[in-house]
């Protein structure tokens, strides 16, 4: 596999993992914190959570995707980190992301 292309594809990933841990984290730790009347009538009138879960989702799927079809892994380390990332969601998905200069 081109090496090219599987860093830039990592990179992607990795803006997509980093943008969806700020939303968590200010979705769910900062925001409750700071005005609670401010997170009940997102949740109740926009359905706000839902979004956040469903955008969770798709990365969580992408990253699957990833390491199934693209990374050149034995199959048994692809279902581990498949595993990893389906149980341990947030940090599941920090783990499973390569790290390693390629």
């Amino acid at each position: 596999m081109n090496t090219d292309k599987l860093r830039k594809d990592l990179r992607l990933i990795r803006i997509a993992i980093i943008l969806i841990s700020l939303l968590e984290i200010g979705f769910f730790f900062i925001l409750p914190v700071y005005d609670r009347a401010l997170i009940d009538r997102l949740i109740i009138n926009y359905h706000l959570n839902l979004a956040v879960i469903a955008i969770h989702g798709i990365v969580a799927g992408i990253c699957i995707w990833y390491n199934w079809k693209k990374l050149p892994l034995p199959k048994k380390k692809k279902k581990d980190n498949t595993y990893m990332i389906l149980f341990l969601g947030l940090i599941g998905m920090w783990l499973w992301l390569p790290n390693k200069r390629l």
